[in-house]
């Protein structure tokens, strides 16, 4: 078994070098999944950047249909956004609806209603006022403001009428401060008609800036009614209606930021095709600094960051961001050229009489992509919107979210290294190396009669809430999640746990349940776009783009997943890939994105503490050359959080290299810690006793690791990223391991009780 190890300590590529088919292979089965991936991706994000577009030429339609639809339709949204808005108020009926009641019935009509209000506000400026025919449009010139101030007023009536009237009644003051915030808003809204651009004249600034300064003008009614009710309103009111207008900015930037991009995005690739260059380099630093140790997820995640991590962390911050543009506008270039290409294959006629090179309003000279965006009629954008839109959503019926990401890569390496191992009657195809039978079903591992008395196999995953509705989870952003041969799931659900035995089918994981493989490749899925409280939202977009996903979607094994908890993938990936990309996964959804276990808790410690283990061996063997003890920390920190159970150490005597020679004369490669049930069980219960192992060099090890450790700088805390093993790194940390063993304890042939007496009372003057 130690001799398959060390053939496959490069477990990933064998073999190594240029000409190596390992090699290749590994770098075509990556472009293989990205390809697949992006046939999801890519239209996904394509069809989403086609709403400014399509926006565009229903403005721009020509000529627009005589009709007021869009205005009374408009007028109508915003009578039930404000209107719900009285029903929940506190001061209102105080309904106490969520937030998801809010984006519906609230935030997307009155989207909804600035879209329609300013294409028929377009439509006005080309028909003049033969379109809205009201008597109020006789007024002359100096008198225009009239109908928008009576406009504004009517419905803010209206709203009021069907929410805070019925509430509680008539108020004088409430009744003031509904017309006063109404009457100014629609006077407002004159002005900025009045002062906007013409949509034909610089339609640039109209299709990015109409729609989040109609949006202004209900933040602007806000204020104006929070400061004139604050006599009658108190801090919930306040709140609320500070909630609300962080909603309405938050949809007015992201339109801004988006139409930009669209519009404004493209004349950048006309600067330089230096810029493609870019964003190929913002990409590599963004996946090289999100797969680093050294960068944190948020700002505050250690205290203790080295100047290097800081400069990763900014800089893969900030590649992301320029990626991530780079991206959406290539995107928005090839669909505009593919349109492009249509309308002079087919002589597609444009609106306005215009044409690919007719002259921009805004820039003074022709841009034909941005004639295309402007003129290209309606009918023609709208398929192209829900043709890239069927293709994302056909694609992700057909492509595996697991099976097509790095994590299948990565599982069958492992299991080919590791698991193979023990395979006496291993086969492997002559051709790729692999065989099947190396990896064995979870629930296969359990045969009772010989795992009597002996140990339990516990895989340590984290389950990613980045989205989570916990609070005082959002550092951590993930909880503890096993597999074990009788039970995968997590605690902190109801139900917490699916069973794994059982008819083919109905246990949790897929047909027959989850593999031993897929449990360990899942434990040591590092580098993911959600990675627990490494997360990091804008590195998280870019991982996903770029298909650097080792976790994986099973089912979820709490109440959301009643229906799903037995399927090994999801039936859909959009769902999927928009939630990571977006750092929306959570424990609410029929799918859970499961990860590295050291994304919630590096050691396993927390699910043993859980199950009142008595003694508990952790092996730390994380990155941390400083012996900074991160993982232990974060370990016991959890713990005393979750449980209320404290684990003490009187001293931990294990040191860094370049320690001086008093502290490497007394320096260890253990701790005892006791763990305190009885805090909280009671007194009766017996405290449990933790033994800490952890690598350390102190001069007395074996002549070949003290030659390794005095060429590699770092070992034995070389990065946790490297994945290739050399044969002299990889006997070296074997040679190690066994070395501190012996140190431990005499030979105890494997008997757990022997070693932790031997431990205890040879070392530490403890009695088991």
């Amino acid at each position: 078994e130690i001799q398959n190890l060390r053939s496959y300590s490069n477990y990933l590529t064998p073999r190594l070098g240029l000409f190596s088919a390992d090699s290749w292979t590994l770098v075509g089965t990556y472009l293989r999944n990205l390809l697949l991936n992006w046939s999801v991706i890519i239209p996904l994000l394509a069809a989403f950047l086609t709403l400014p577009w399509l926006y565009s030429s229903i403005v721009m339609m020509d000529p627009p249909p005589r009709t007021d639809a869009l205005f009374w339709t408009g007028a109508v949204l915003i009578v039930i956004a404000v209107a719900y808005m009285g029903f929940n108020l506190p001061c209102g009926h105080n309904l106490r609806w969520n937030q998801k009641r809010f984006v519906l019935f609230c935030l997307l009509p009155l989207f909804l209603a600035s879209v329609l209000m300013t294409m028929h506000w377009a439509w006005f400026n080309y028909y003049g006022r033969s379109l809205i025919a009201w008597p109020l449009f006789g007024f002359g010139e100096p008198h225009a403001w009239v109908p928008f101030l009576y406009l504004g007023m009517a419905l803010h009536l209206a709203s009021y009428l069907t929410s805070l009237l019925p509430a509680h009644g008539f108020r004088p003051l409430e009744f003031v401060a509904v017309i006063v915030s109404g009457a100014i808003g629609g006077v407002v809204l004159w002005l900025g008609t009045h002062q906007f651009p013409r949509p034909v004249m610089q339609m640039e600034l109209y299709i990015c800036l109409s729609i989040p300064f109609f949006m202004a003008l209900f933040f602007l009614a806000i204020v104006v009614f929070a400061g004139i009710s604050s006599r009658w309103t108190e801090d919930p009111d306040r709140e609320w209606w500070g909630r609300a207008a962080g909603w309405l900015f938050a949809v007015a930037l992201a339109w801004i930021l988006i139409s930009g991009l669209v519009i404004f995005g493209p004349l950048s690739l006309k600067w330089t095709w230096s810029f493609i260059t870019t964003g190929g380099l913002a990409a590599l630093v963004t996946v090289l600094g999100g797969r680093s140790s050294k960068v944190a997820g948020s700002q505050k995640e250690r205290a203790t960051e080295s100047p290097m991590g800081l400069i990763l962390s900014k800089a893969s911050t900030i590649a992301a961001a320029v990626f991530a543009a780079v991206l959406l506008i290539l995107i928005t270039e090839v669909t505009t050229s593919v349109m492009a290409k249509l309308i002079e294959a087919y002589h597609v006629t444009l609106s306005y009489q215009a044409d690919l090179n007719s002259v921009s309003g805004l820039l003074g000279r022709a841009e034909p992509y941005l004639n295309v965006i402007f003129y290209t009629p309606w009918r023609l954008v709208l398929p192209l919107a829900i043709l890239l839109l069927l293709v994302a959503v056909v694609m992700a019926r057909l492509v595996n979210a697991n099976k097509f990401s790095l994590h299948g890569v990565y599982r069958d390496r492992l299991i080919r290294a590791y698991l193979g191992a023990s395979n006496s009657d291993r086969r492997p195809n002559p051709f790729t190396g692999f065989d099947e039978n190396d990896n064995i079903k979870m629930r296969e591992i359990w045969v009772e009669e010989k795992f009597h008395g002996k140990l339990m196999p516990v895989v340590n995953i984290a389950l990613n809430l980045v989205r989570g509705e916990k609070l005082g989870w959002q550092e951590r952003k993930a909880q503890s999640f096993t597999v074990t041969p009788l039970h995968c799931g997590s605690s902190a659900m109801d139900p917490g746990y699916r069973p794994m035995a059982g008819p083919d089918g109905t246990v949790y994981g897929g047909p027959k349940g989850i593999s031993l493989g897929s449990a360990i490749t899942i434990s040591g899925a590092a580098a993911s776009p959600n990675m627990g409280y490494h997360s990091s939202p804008l590195v998280t977009f870019i991982l996903t783009l770029l298909n650097v996903r080792l976790g994986a979607w099973l089912g979820n094994p709490g109440k959301s997943g009643d229906h799903t908890f037995q399927f090994g993938y999801p039936e859909s990936s959009v769902q999927p890939i928009i939630d990571e990309a977006f750092g929306l996964t959570s424990d609410a959804s029929p799918y859970v994105y499961l990860s590295d276990g050291g994304h919630f808790e590096n050691l396993g410690l927390y699910e043993m503490v859980l199950r009142r283990c008595h003694y508990i061996v952790v092996i730390d063997a994380g990155e941390d050359p400083q012996c900074s003890f991160a993982d232990l920390g974060e370990a016991v920190r959890k713990i005393r959080i979750d449980f209320g159970i404290s684990i003490e150490f009187d001293e931990i005597n294990i040191f860094p290299r370049g320690c001086d020679v008093a502290q490497s004369q007394k320096g260890r490669n253990c701790a005892i810690g006791r763990i305190c049930y009885s805090v909280l069980d009671g007194p009766n219960a017996p405290d449990g006793i933790l033994i800490y192992i952890k690598p350390a060099c102190y001069g007395d090890e074996p002549r070949d690791i003290f030659e390794y450790f005095k060429r590699s700088a770092t070992f034995p805390h070389e990065s946790t990223a490297d994945q290739f093993f050399s044969e002299s790194q990889f006997e070296s940390y074997r040679m190690l391991g066994a070395h501190t063993m012996e140190k431990l304890c005499s030979d105890c042939g494997g008997d757990f009780e022997c070693f932790i007496r031997d431990v205890l009372q040879r070392h530490l003057d403890i009695k088991a």
